[in-house]
This record gives C-alpha cells, sequence and structure tokens, in this order.
C-alpha cells in the first residue's frame, strides 16, 4: 500500500499503520510526536521536491529514516526537554527549538553547517562536552550555553555565538587573543577547573567567573607587558 499526501495531511501511524511508503506529495503535511509514533512513520515517508513536512513536539526520537528527495523541507519543531543529535535528526533542513533543550557537542555541530540548521527562536540551548567543535552557524536569536569537557580549546571564531561558556571539567585551554575575543565575563572556571591562556602579551583577561577552586593560568609570550588590572583574576 502506497500512500501520497494532499496538502494539510496528517500522518498518524495507527491511520496509516498498514502503507508501505508514503509520500508527500504536495503542499505541506504534518506529524505530532505528542500523539503518534513519529519514527515508524519516519521510516517509511519520502519528502517529494517543493514539498514540506513538519513533526511537531519532537523530543528525541530517531527520525533519521525519513527520505528527502532534495529540495524538500524537514522542520522539526521541539518541546520540552529535547534533546538534539545529528545522527537522529540528520535529514532536518531546520530544528526550531519550543522550549530549552540540550545536546552532546559533537552530536550537535553537524546539522547543517556548524549547527546552522538550528533555529534558537529565543529559547535556550545548553550543550555539553565542547572540545573543539565549530558552532559558528548557531546564530539566531537566543541563548547558547556552552560546557567544556576536558582538553576542551577555546577558539573566538568556533565559539563566536556562545553566550556563556562554563569550564565544566579537568582543563581547558586558549590564546590570549581567543580568551579576549570571547570575553572574559561569559566564562566561569568551575570549581575543580582550570583555564590555561597562552601568548599573553598585553590582552585583558579580567572578569572571568572563578568558582571555588576555578584556577586561571597564564603564559606569556615575548613582549609581553604585565599589567595588574588585566591580570586581575
Amino acid at each position: 500500500l502506497n500512500v501520497t499526501t494532499a496538502t494539510g495531511a496528517v500522518l498518524d501511524a495507527a491511520n496509516l499503520a498498514d502503507a508501505t511508503t508514503i509520500t508527500i506529495g504536495t503542499g505541506s503535511a504534518s506529524i505530532d510526536a505528542a500523539t503518534t509514533d513519529e519514527a515508524a512513520l519516519a521510516a517509511k515517508t519520502t519528502v517529494n521536491n517543493g514539498t514540506t513536512l513538519t513533526v511537531n513536539n519532537y523530543v528525541n526520537t530517531d527520525l533519521s529514516g525519513l527520505n528527502n528527495q532534495g529540495s524538500g523541507s524537514i522542520v522539526v519543531n521541539t518541546t520540552t526537554g529535547a534533546v538534539l543529535d545529528e545522527t537522529k535528526l540528520a535529514d532536518a533542513t531546520s530544528v526550531v527549538l519550543g522550549a530549552a533543550a540540550s545536546g552532546a557537542a559533537s552530536a550537535i555541530d553537524g546539522l547543517g553547517s556548524n549547527g546552522a540548521t538550528i533555529n534558537l527562536n529565543n529559547q535556550t540551548l545548553s550543550v555539553s562536552g565542547y572540545t573543539t567543535e565549530n558552532l559558528s552557524g548557531i546564530t539566531s536569536t537566543g541563548t547558547l550555553n556552552v560546557t567544556t569537557a576536558t582538553g576542551a580549546v577555546l577558539d573566538a571564531s568556533k565559539l563566536a555565538t556562545a553566550d556563556a561558556i562554563t569550564i565544566g571539567a579537568g582543563s581547558a585551554s586558549g590564546s590570549a587573543s581567543d580568551v579576549n575575543s570571547l570575553g572574559e565575563e561569559k566564562i566561569t572556571i568551575a570549581t575543580g577547573t582550570s583555564l590555561n591562556v597562552s601568548g599573553y602579551t598585553n590582552q585583558e583577561l579580567a572578569g572571568f567567573i572563578k568558582q571555588g577552586t576555578g584556577v586561571l593560568n597564564v603564559t606569556t609570550a615575548t613582549g609581553a607587558v604585565l599589567d595588574a588590572a588585566n591580570l586581575a583574576d
């Protein structure tokens, strides 16, 4: 049984249980993940060129079974508790946050180019386990909070749109110019962790949020000028 939809179609796993294939044939169609088995539907659905499939109330199911013919749009609207994972959302052309969401850095940077598929939509995305991933594609309005894993490297170009960066485990490093460019005031050095800054010459490195036993270590470059205000932390 092969089913092709008309515009405005609502896909329901129970109604389409006997369908072998489902094709979004024209206009738009939708799936409500809160009321049906979206993964089962995704596994047999093809989105034709020029059509749109919208999945609402997404949390964390695997939608990788979707087939996009090429120029189709697959819009995923999340709800409370959503966890973003590029392997499960590989076919999404847009992931729109409907509430706060989370995800591992390694599972987010591949959602589009450097996370560009993600639309924060004035919500908060909390990214964990950051090491060296590029998240610069997440440019929409909202809040992007990043927590590092041990060995993380703070790169201003990769973290340009981060609103808050927490050194969350072990040690992290970064050049003085990168850290200064990111903005010390949005970097928290959690208790028991350290941030190692290299290549210091005369950058302002004051304004970090240091918790408990958090440590800031600075290594100078040749010609460095030591300034008490710049190095207050």
